[in-house]
C-alpha cells in the first residue's frame, strides 16, 4: 500500500482535550499519493456508526475512475473526536481519495482530503485533478513531473494575499527549471505551457532573481543530478 500523502499532527491542551491540524498536500501529491481517485454518487448507506447518523458503510456508483484499480464499490468511514472525518450523505456525489486497507477495503480515515462535489472547492478540485491525470499521462516517461512546485497565478501579482481565497479559473502553466549540475544556477527555464506574455514574464523573473532554492531542503540535495528539473505548475486564478 502506498504511503498516505497526508499527516493530522495532535495537539495535547489537556489530560483529555486534544485539536487536530490536518495537512492535505498538493492536488499532484494526492493524485500520486493515494491508490483510489475517483468520483462517485451515494446510492445507499448501508450502515452508521453506533449513537450517530453519521455514515460508517457506504454503496457508492462510481461515476469517474482516475486510476482503473477499483475492485468494490463499498467504502468504510472511521470517526473521530477530535480530527475532521469526511460526512458523504446519501445522493450527495463526492470526488474520493482512499488508500487501499489491509484488509481490501476502501476505507477513509480522519483527515482525508475526500471533498463534496456540492462544495465550490470540490468542482474546483475536480477539474485539477483532471489535469493532473493529463499531465501524468503525458509526461508518465520524463521526469518533468518528479519534482513539482504548485503555486496560484495570484502568487506572481504584486496585490497577491495569503490570507484570501482564490477561484480557480480552470486553466494552468507549466514551467520547467534547469539547473546546473551541482549549482544552484539556472541554466534554463522552459515553458511548457504558458498563461499568457505577461504572466510567463512574470514567472521567469521570480525564479531567476528572487527564488532561492538552497531554502528547500527536499530539492537542493538532488542539485548534484545531471538531470535534475524543478517544474512548477500554476494554477490560473481569478483576481
Amino acid at each position: 500500500m502506498k504511503a498516505a500523502v497526508l499527516t493530522f499532527f495532535a495537539f495535547l491542551f489537556t489530560v483529555s482535550t486534544y485539536a487536530c491540524t490536518c495537512s492535505y498536500g498538493t492536488t499532484l501529491s494526492r493524485v500520486k499519493g493515494f491508490e483510489n481517485v475517483f468520483t462517485a454518487k451515494v446510492v445507499e448507506v448501508l450502515e452508521t456508526h453506533k449513537n450517530s447518523s453519521r455514515a460508517k458503510k457506504l454503496r457508492v456508483e462510481i461515476l469517474e475512475n482516475f486510476n482503473q484499480k477499483l475492485t468494490s464499490n463499498i467504502v468504510w468511514l472511521s470517526t473521530s473526536k477530535t480530527c475532521p472525518v469526511p460526512n458523504p450523505t446519501i445522493n450527495s456525489t463526492w470526488l474520493f481519495y482512499i488508500s487501499e486497507a489491509e484488509d481490501g477495503k476502501l476505507s477513509i480515515p480522519a483527515c482525508n482530503p475526500s471533498i463534496s462535489l456540492q462544495d465550490k472547492r470540490g468542482a474546483e478540485e475536480l477539474q485539477k485533478v483532471r489535469i493532473v491525470k493529463n499531465l501524468l499521462e503525458t509526461h508518465d516517461e520524463t521526469s518533468i513531473l518528479k519534482n513539482v512546485s504548485e503555486l496560484n497565478s495570484a502568487f506572481f501579482q504584486a496585490n497577491f494575499s495569503r490570507s484570501k481565497k482564490y477561484a480557480f479559473d480552470d486553466d494552468y502553466g507549466l514551467y520547467v527549471i534547469q539547473y546546473e549540475k551541482g549549482a544552484e544556477t539556472i541554466k534554463h527555464i522552459e515553458t511548457l505551457k504558458g498563461l499568457g506574455s505577461s504572466l510567463d514574464a512574470k514567472v521567469v523573473n521570480y525564479y531567476k532573481k528572487e527564488f532561492n532554492i538552497q531554502r528547500y531542503n527536499s530539492y537542493k540535495s538532488k542539485l548534484k543530478d545531471a538531470d535534475f528539473k524543478l517544474s512548477i505548475l500554476v494554477w490560473k486564478v481569478q483576481d
